[in-house]
């Protein structure tokens, strides 16, 4: 809602502009009035109106000394009225800061255009100035999410960064600022939100990053916050002090052992490659990533930096394929295991397993367990959900080889039961049953996934144990069924031939003729006239 305030010594000029005016549908809903350029300027300090009116000939004050001084009172919108078609007063209505000009005798069509004017100005600076009074609002709330959302675009690398120095402001960095990455990996994290925090796992967060700023304040300037891409991950973007890095170890090492105190928690932690520019904060986040990937989980440290790196060859159980094959033929889940153990025992020999090989070990045995499911069977819903809960364990880091072994070894011992549960199960099928519901069935469209979700079994195998014991596949074994019984049929002269094929499970007449010819070498029609010239 929008006031407005009329200056003119004329009555009849004041009157018309309030009588010709679409206030309301302006939105201005209150409207005063003044008879000299110096009652004008007492009401528009007390009642401080949006639009003003204002006559260039007045008595005591002008129409543009009038503006000049309220320019220091008001930042209302002015319109100048004149009864003079002057340049000299247009000018300086302009000049002073009027918004428009118009000429008496006052038109309604004018008159309202320029209140249109005037009210779609005063609209955009309301908006502006709430516009404003919002990101100032903002910025003393969530500053620390501004923070988090440029760190994280830049580690991410998803943003395009031409500005790096508003950035930098809006950071709040200062000349020659360094930045360092740390990188905290909690194990049991979900543990310590269930247990500490009664399941707020935003309490829990917000507990953790309070307390990594304060206890890493003694290496420089810490932010931290939680990684959204990574389940157990926390990020430390530090400005450090003049501090060596050694320094910056202990400082990490301290408060991995208060946050163990305070809340239980488990992690391993590591601390990237120090960097001078913002914009490369992403490369150091890779190199405390990469110390973190080939941390030794044979040897464990409080923190990973690229001192504790190593590089040995690698041992893969995708070279244990064929003999955990052998075991499935042999039927013997204890050899299977022991297989793994072994593997186990090998990997701990050689003093070094990281990381990153536990998570290409945990793809590798993924790989294993579905490549003994394809060597002649098919997921069976127990071996499916086994899987799936394996994708889901693994899908984090476990960060302790003991532990990591033991689930391992517990899972496949539960999947080669599994497996060898649905390997007898396929012994047990007996292909007669198929053939049975194929004599009985021929007429329906008959799809080996039948069979194959039926009894748990792949279709190369399925296909095998049939032609073993009927010399035929299904598909062919079917054709014959429906094609001994077309016959049949055709014996009847009362059916018509599209009939028959109907009833023999063919819906189109042509592709059954063809079929019919192309098994007995003979036509359907050619057939029912001489029935003992088919070659079969």
């Amino acid at each position: 809602m929008y006031k407005a305030l009329i200056i003119d010594d004329e009555e009849p000029a004041r009157r018309a502009i309030h009588a010709l005016g679409t206030w309301q549908d302006h939105r201005i809903t209150s409207i005063e009035e003044a008879k000299d350029g110096l009652e004008g300027l007492n009401l528009l300090t007390a009642i401080q109106p949006d639009l003003i009116f204002v006559d260039m000939r007045m008595p005591f004050i002008g129409g543009v000394e009038f503006l000049q001084k309220a320019k220091s009172i008001s930042s209302g919108k002015f319109i100048v009225v004149s009864g003079y078609d002057d340049f000299e007063f247009a000018h300086g209505a302009i000049t002073s800061g009027a918004l428009d000009y118009i000429l008496k005798p006052i038109k309604k069509l004018e008159l309202n255009k320029a209140i249109a004017k005037a009210v779609s100005q005063l609209d955009q600076e309301r908006a502006e100035r709430k516009s404003q009074l919002s990101e100032a609002i903002l910025h003393n709330i969530s500053m620390p999410l501004v923070k988090e959302k440029i760190f994280a675009s830049i580690i991410d690398q998803n943003g395009k960064f031409h500005k790096i120095k508003e950035l930098e402001q809006l950071i709040e960095a200062k000349p020659n600022d360094q930045f360092q990455v740390i990188i905290m990996t909690i194990s049991n994290l979900s543990i310590v939100s269930q247990q500490k925090f009664r399941g707020d796992t935003h309490a829990a967060h917000y507990a953790i990053t309070n307390a990594l700023n304060e206890l890493l304040s003694t290496a420089g300037r810490p932010f931290s916050f939680k990684n959204s891409r990574e389940e157990q991950e926390f990020i430390i973007v530090l400005t450090p002090s003049d501090a060596a890095t050694h320094t910056i170890n202990s400082s990490v090492e301290e408060a991995a052992l208060r946050l163990r105190e305070a809340f239980g928690i488990e992690l391993m932690a590591s601390v990237g490659e120090r960097t001078g520019r913002l914009d490369q904060l992403d490369s150091s986040y890779q190199s405390a990533k990469s110390f973190l990937l080939h941390a030794n989980m044979l040897d464990p440290q409080a923190v990973y930096t690229s001192e504790t790196m190593c590089t040995v060859n690698r041992i893969s159980i995708l070279s244990k394929k064929d003999v955990l094959l052998h075991a499935l033929e042999m039927g013997s889940a204890m050899y299977a295991g022991n297989i793994v153990r072994d593997f186990f025992e090998e990997v701990k020999g050689s003093g070094y397993f990281s990381m990153e090989m536990m998570l290409q070990c945990s793809t590798e045995f993924n790989i294993v367990a579905q490549r003994l499911v394809s060597e002649g069977n098919a997921l069976s819903p127990q071996l499916t959900s086994l899987l799936e809960r394996f994708e889901l364990l693994y899908d984090k880091q476990v960060m302790n080889f003991d532990r990591y072994t033991l689930s391992m070894i517990a899972f496949l011992d539960e999947w080669f039961a599994a497996l060898l549960q649905s390997h007898k199960s396929t012994e047990k099928l007996d292909v007669e049953l198929i053939k049975a519901y194929i004599d009985h069935h021929y007429f329906e469209d008959i799809s080996i996934a039948l069979f194959t979700e039926k009894y748990f079994i792949s279709k190369e195998h399925l296909l095998r144990l049939f032609k073993q014991r009927y010399g035929c596949g299904i598909y062919e074994y079917t054709l014959q069924v429906r094609m001994e019984k077309a016959k049949e049929l055709l014996m009847d002269p009362e059916l018509k031939i599209q009939t028959v094929s109907e009833k023999i499970g063919y819906n189109d007449t042509n592709y059954f003729s063809k079929a019919f010819k192309k098994h007995f070498g003979i036509s359907p029609l050619a057939f029912r006239r001489h029935p003992s010239g088919s070659s079969n």
